[in-house]
């Protein structure tokens, strides 16, 4: 099959091509993206045909997302991990990115994608260039940030935003919980926090709150190559529930605020108010015996 893997830059495969990356820190954390600088040949990303997929370069390895926050896209979701990336053609004028297994980091839902609209740069680009930059001011603690892939004569743009954050120390790590905004919060699976324990990181969990259940789902590892599968997270995963209290909210908030959180005794324990609500989530350790 032309397999979706598109044959879109075949005569440029002899051509050298060097690793490039562009990121956009954001509140301390990063959301990056690695790529091959693809010199361009006689191709472009018009010849591109509706419903194929361009691994945003030529060789065998993945281009990949590594985001540390959550991304918001619409209505959609990419929880903190690793992805492998493409470009999907839609349509004569749009095109998405492809975060390969965004819905598996969050337990499930729908493929995510991100939309934008394909069109004609300023000045052409010699080579594939992908960039992220701020588009306007935080808003409840929330980047918006505009995706820019240029090649050739064309290039297409994005829009997303990336969400601030809080950090609390919990037993022998610490939990990093989101400004996910008010109105997101019902429409689950939402990634709200991300729970780190050991040296530099070595175990990670997103927290998904979905309606009144709550899960640690381990972070997504992007495949390395073009031709390996992408899998579900691996590692131990954890759930519980979300009950509501009964304790007064002075002002209505627009974002998710982290109240009180610890990891004890074996369970995780978080507590956060977000609109005119007050949450409790309680889960088992996801590491089992071992964390108690």
């Amino acid at each position: 099959m032309q397999h979706l893997y598109a044959s879109l830059f075949l005569l440029a495969i002899a051509l050298p091509a060097q690793k490039a990356e562009t990121k956009f820190d954001w509140q301390k954390r990063t959301t990056r993206i690695g790529y091959e600088a693809l010199p361009v040949g006689e191709h472009s990303l018009a010849k591109l045909q509706v419903g194929a997929l361009w691994r945003l370069g030529a060789s065998h390895d993945s281009a990949t997302l590594l985001a540390s926050s959550p991304i918001l896209v619409g209505d959609a979701w990419i929880a903190p991990g690793h992805y492998r990336i493409r470009l999907r053609r839609d349509s004569e004028t749009k095109c998405v990115l492809v975060p390969e297994g965004a819905e598996l980091a969050s337990g499930g839902g729908s493929p995510v994608t991100i939309p934008g609209e394909l069109g004609k740069p300023k000045q052409p680009a010699k080579k594939l260039a992908i960039e992220l930059g701020k588009k306007g001011a935080a808003v409840v603690g929330n980047q918006p940030v505009e995706l820019l892939v240029r090649f050739g004569g064309d290039e297409w743009r994005a829009e997303l935003q990336i969400l601030g954050h809080k950090t609390l120390p919990v037993g022998a790590g610490k939990l990093t919980a989101f400004s996910v905004p008010a109105a997101r919060l019902e429409q689950g699976p939402v990634p709200i926090a991300t729970l780190t324990i050991g040296k530099d990181g070595a175990d990670t969990w997103n927290l998904i709150l979905d309606k009144e259940v709550v899960r640690l789902v381990p972070w997504m590892l992007a495949p390395k190559t073009i031709d390996d599968a992408v899998e579900a997270p691996k590692g131990n995963t954890s759930e519980g529930k979300a009950v509501a209290l009964d304790v007064p909210v002075a002002a209505e908030l627009p974002a998710l605020e982290v109240r009180e959180a610890s990891l004890q005794k074996g369970e995780l324990r978080v507590v956060f108010a977000c609109g005119s609500k007050v949450l409790e989530c309680k889960l088992p350790d996801p590491r089992g015996k071992a964390g108690s």
